[in-house]
């Protein structure tokens, strides 16, 4: 490497610039516009309230039947009265309820509260499955009617309230049939989002939110569900209450898997519906000040940007009883709704901070008690993913170019650098660059046009590496690769769903196009002064959004017809393509797409499943979206 260098004072923001795109406007869906197509909503709330349990796998099993036994359990978890239930009683209620049986404290308040009754043998019949019409008498009583409010044959009045008040969506049980889990989920959901007798929706009365289309919020409904934060440590899984090998887990809101997970990301959980969330952004600069004061701070400024202190823990780090002064170089950790939950000490001041500069521009950035100065500064993002910004002289620094950062006399030193050619194929097993040698530590950095994600040197398997597509990197004294940053060679800088529809319209001098699509069970639309080229096009695809979160570019997927599948690969019996950890799965139904797990559309005889896939990535054999339909007789 040949260096220039540039003295200049360290500060780190974690904002982001405006792009050089073309004005695009990206109108994200409400709540109520995303549930409407969720077919699996239902399910989602029922076990985001606790009212049913899932198998250990995270599984409903919506085609088992639901006993009496079980059912007296989910009435009394959809009742204000979940919460007081006692773990034994003292005596039998039935014949057949023995007090030491599991549901008795359940059967005993179903009783009580005439959700349920026994036969005029004086037994419950735990073991028998439930009906619909026992099942239309307990949720009628949750909404608070009473016998004396239906008049004439009582089960017929029932039914017909249960007919007219919509309860019977997505169910099409007789009243003496017995009931799966699948229709117990209905139910119940629909019971939530009914009107009680005294005119209030019942969800709204046990605290769920509702969304503008009178659905059950799901989104705020697991916000609220969240705990948390908790800061990432090498045995981060003994913190959560719950096995992580079967439970979803998102980092930056991308599905991963838990060795995903790394050292001071930010974690969220759960229990039931177990899951994790984590978040990695951190900031690392001079602690410049603290607002309103240091004996009781609610803010936090680093690198001439205010950040909202969000833990007790961090406000006293950072307090005058705290271990941080103004002026000491620390580390930031934030989490969901971007607020500090963790300080650090960065202690190494003869660390060596590389990567590609983001953006360049002015800012005001004065320490405490001085007056107001507008700086120019770089930001840049190292190989961990980490932003940096630096103040400096600006104009023989461009955007897009490595530099690296060390230090002399407590002042940043900034280097353009210029890189020798180490491009090469990274062999099968991953470990090595061409002639060089992977650390067994390497940070490596996939980045596009100011995109980036942290990736395994194993994402890399196989590839070749021109000179062009490694933007950064660092050997250490072995000559072994210890921090690498690539330009988009993964494929995983993009999103992966559903155009749902595009119109596209003009020529090179005036053009327009306007898009509809879902990404994560989100419904969005976009116009644009520019044709993405996909004009009438339906599917699965790829899509790429600007800094400004803005759609900047859709293709089409490739599609494989799938013969086997397993949990990493599909294979259509003459080769096979890798499954990406975050890929996504739909269940196709009437020409809507529906969120789905692999697990549940696996079963091959019945589902008819394509998978797809990137023909122009360079990573050819890597699935990004697997769509599946129900067979019809004649196909099975």
């Amino acid at each position: 490497m040949r260096i220039r260098s540039c003295i200049l004072v360290l500060a780190l923001v974690l904002s982001m610039s405006a792009g050089n795109m073309q004005t695009v406007q990206v109108v994200k869906a409400s709540t109520a516009t995303q549930t409407q197509t969720d077919e699996n909503l239902p399910e989602k709330v029922i076990i985001a309230t606790g009212i049913m349990d899932t198998d250990s796998k995270g599984n409903m099993n919506t085609n088992k039947k639901v006993t009496r036994a079980q059912f007296s359990k989910i009435l009394v978890n959809a009742s204000p009265l979940k919460d007081t239930v006692a773990k034994k009683i003292k005596t039998s209620l039935f014949s057949d309820v023995k007090s030491s049986f599991w549901a008795a404290p359940y059967i005993k308040i179903a009783i009580e509260q005439d959700f349920m009754q026994g036969n005029l043998q004086g037994k419950f019949r735990p073991q028998d499955t439930i009906t619909l019409k026992e099942a239309v008498n307990g949720v009628v009583r949750l909404l608070g009617y009473e016998d004396s409010d239906f008049k004439g044959n009582k089960t017929s009045a029932k039914m017909s309230f249960y007919y007219s008040n919509h309860l019977n969506k997505g169910i099409s049980k007789k009243q003496n049939e017995g009931l799966t889990r699948g229709d117990v989920v209905n139910l119940i959901y629909n019971t939530l989002t009914t009107k009680t007798k005294t005119g209030t929706v019942y969800g709204e009365t046990l605290g769920y939110p509702l969304n503008k289309k009178g659905d059950i919020d799901y989104l705020a409904l697991i916000d609220n569900k969240m705990k948390g934060p908790i800061v990432a440590t090498k045995d981060w899984t003994k913190k959560i209450p719950f096995s992580v090998k079967s439970a979803v887990i998102y980092r930056d809101n991308k599905k991963v898997t838990s060795s995903s997970i790394q050292v001071d990301d930010v974690l969220y959980y759960s229990k039931e519906l177990k899951t994790v969330w984590a978040y990695k952004d951190k900031v690392t600069g001079e602690y410049q000040k603290a607002t309103p004061d240091r004996i009781n701070p609610e803010t936090v400024t680093v690198g001439g940007k205010e950040y909202t202190i969000g833990t007790q823990k961090s406000a006293y780090a950072l307090s005058t009883m705290g271990e941080f002064e103004y002026g000491d170089r620390i580390t930031l950790l934030l989490g969901k709704d971007n607020t500090v939950v963790g300080v650090k000490a960065v202690e190494d001041k003869n660390e060596i901070i590389g990567g590609i500069i983001i953006e360049k521009g002015k800012h005001e950035n004065s320490k405490e008690d001085e007056g107001a100065t507008v700086t120019n500064y770089i930001r840049m993002v190292d190989s961990k993913g980490v932003e940096h910004t630096f103040d400096c002289d600006t104009d023989k620094l461009l955007v897009g170019k490595p530099v690296q950062v060390s230090y002399i006399d407590d002042k940043a030193v900034v280097n353009e650098v210029e890189l020798y050619d180490i491009s090469g194929k990274v062999d099968d097993e991953a470990t090595s660059l061409g002639s060089h040698k992977f650390a067994e530590d390497a940070n490596i950095l996939d980045y596009r046009e100011g995109a980036y994600k942290q990736i395994k040197a194993k994402d890399l398997a196989g590839l070749y590496l021109y000179q062009g597509e490694i933007k950064y990197y660092r050997l250490n004294k072995d000559g072994a690769i210890t921090d690498l940053i690539v330009g988009d060679v993964t494929g995983e800088l993009y999103d992966y769903g559903i155009l749902i529809s595009a119109s596209e319209s003009g020529n090179a001098y005036m053009a327009s196009g306007s898009y509809t699509f879902e990404i994560d069970g989100k419904i969005q639309s976009a116009t644009t002064s520019y044709k993405m080229l996909v004009d009438n096009e339906k599917g699965p695809a790829r899509f790429q959004f600007d800094e400004k979160g803005q759609l900047a570019g859709i293709r089409m997927l490739s599609v494989y017809e799938v013969r086997s599948i397993s949990e990493t690969e599909v294979s259509d019996s003459r080769d096979s393509k890798e499954i990406a950890d975050n890929a996504v799965v739909y269940l196709v139904k009437d020409g809507s797409y529906y969120s789905t797990t692999l697990s549940k559309i696996s079963n091959l005889e019945r589902y008819k499943v394509n998978a797809y896939y990137d023909s122009n990535a360079k990573r050819k054999d890597v699935v990004r979206v697997i769509v599946a339909r129900e067979k019809t007789e004649n196909e099975r």
